[in-house]
């Protein structure tokens, strides 16, 4: 990077691309992020087609990120410096053979909705494993820890900029040339982020040496932290309730793409990529140095505004209504979910971290397909519309027991994350 046009711009807005191996892993965290997308919107539309059944949809949904609930606190606080490389490595190796059964079964013939779902649990466990590895991998390999909270946010950047071309991507391939060729690039995505981690070193440990018989710091401890901090003791339960009520809308979009605007493959990727759009705009945001006061009070604000834009869902039947309103809930969750966990990380101390990650899994990106489940058997029953207007008003109740306690206390509405 040093000499090419523009470097010293984008560093300063991104510190932590100023070290190689951070770049290295965003090489390959873009691209097998981007076949993760393009994977699971190819399997969402695939299922519909078979099915047409939002709870099969649902159960497609909690199946490829459910077992992270389970899985991800557990193995967290074993995720040190010195396995991550390992860890990351054998678990990517596990998700490239899997998207290679897709693509066999799907070119054969053969892949049907029982298969299909027995294969994303599978791909579910591999990521529950995966995720605490990927994160510790990024923090170890910073070397300057004041870039971290910047590496963070642009982790969760990198993943919403995949989030907005892989939908986009994965509908039109499965619109014109149907499934096999979306589990192709999900592939060669996956080979990329394995090549990607085996060129890296193994980080050096930065963690305080432990005496014998010591116990490394688990999820009781970061527990104890969380509550113990303001910021997160507030934020953490409002990242819950997003996941839950605004993060399964995941599961809703093929069938209101279908249902209410008339086509599946082809809204599903426009809805996805608005999505994806507004959280990349969020990242950006949370990854700029420049922004730190905005994103103070947008953090607020956020959580606010996904209950608008579900309103929004729940009513209108104009595709730009619906564009704008998927785009604002991509934004909001990013700003409140990863924009938290960067908090966390930024706040907290080495040795925490790993455990960290496990508790953000189970209170944000555990809770989402839990949220998919759920949102699928509702719409199973009532419309899709209905559903998402059940959703906004629970999460509204849920907001109003957290914040207005807080706002109570200080005797105004506060829209500061810093002083709430």
């Amino acid at each position: 990077m040093p000499g090419l046009p523009g470097t010293n711009s984008l560093l300063a807005m991104f510190p932590a691309l100023s070290e190689r191996w951070v770049r290295r892993y965003f090489l390959g965290q873009a691209s097998s992020v981007l076949g993760i997308w393009v994977q699971n919107i190819t399997l969402n539309l695939l299922v519909w087609e078979l099915s047409e059944s939002p709870a099969t949809l649902g159960v497609l949904n909690f199946l490829l990120w459910g077992p992270g609930v389970l899985i991800t606190p557990v193995v967290g606080p074993y995720a040190t410096t010195a396995s991550s490389r390992k860890q990351v490595a054998l678990t990517v190796g596990g998700a490239l053979l899997v998207s290679l059964l897709f693509l066999g079964l799907s070119l054969a013939g053969l892949l049907t909705v029982t298969l299909a779902l027995g294969l994303a649990l599978l791909r579910g466990i591999l990521s529950g494993i995966e995720v605490p590895g990927r994160q510790v991998l990024l923090t170890s390999s910073v070397v300057d820890r004041t870039k971290i909270g910047n590496a963070v946010a642009m982790n969760a950047m990198v993943y919403n900029m995949a989030r907005m071309v892989g939908p986009a991507i994965a509908a039109v391939i499965f619109g014109l040339v149907g499934a096999g060729w979306g589990f192709a690039i999900s592939a060669l995505a996956m080979a990329l982020m394995l090549w990607a981690v085996l060129s890296m070193p193994t980080p050096v440990s930065q963690e305080p040496v432990r005496e014998p018989g010591s116990e490394r710091p688990g999820l009781k401890a970061a527990i104890a932290h969380v509550r113990s901090d303001r910021f997160s003791s507030l934020f953490l339960p409002v990242a819950f309730c997003l996941a839950i009520l605004g993060g399964s809308y995941s599961t809703l979009v093929p069938v209101l793409a279908d249902r209410v605007f008339g086509s599946a493959h082809t809204y599903t990727g426009l809805f996805f990529s608005a999505a994806g759009l507004g959280s990349t705009c969020a990242a950006l945001l949370l990854s700029s140095r420049f922004l730190y006061a905005a994103s103070r009070r947008l953090q607020v604000v956020t959580p606010w505004t996904v209950v608008l834009a579900l309103l929004v869902l729940g009513l209108s039947n104009s595709p730009t209504f619906a564009l704008g309103a998927f785009a604002v809930l991509g934004f909001s969750m990013t700003f409140t979910g990863p924009g938290t966990n960067a908090k966390l990380h930024q706040n907290a101390p080495q040795a925490l971290r790993g455990a960290l990650v496990g508790l953000y899994a189970l209170s944000f990106t555990g809770a989402i397909p839990v949220g998919n489940l759920l949102s699928g058997f509702i719409a199973q029953w009532f419309s899709v519309q209905t559903t998402f207007l059940l959703m906004a008003g629970s999460l509204a109740i849920g907001l109003g027991v957290l914040f207005v306690p807080r706002w109570i206390a200080h005797g105004r509405i506060v829209i500061d994350a810093d002083r709430i």
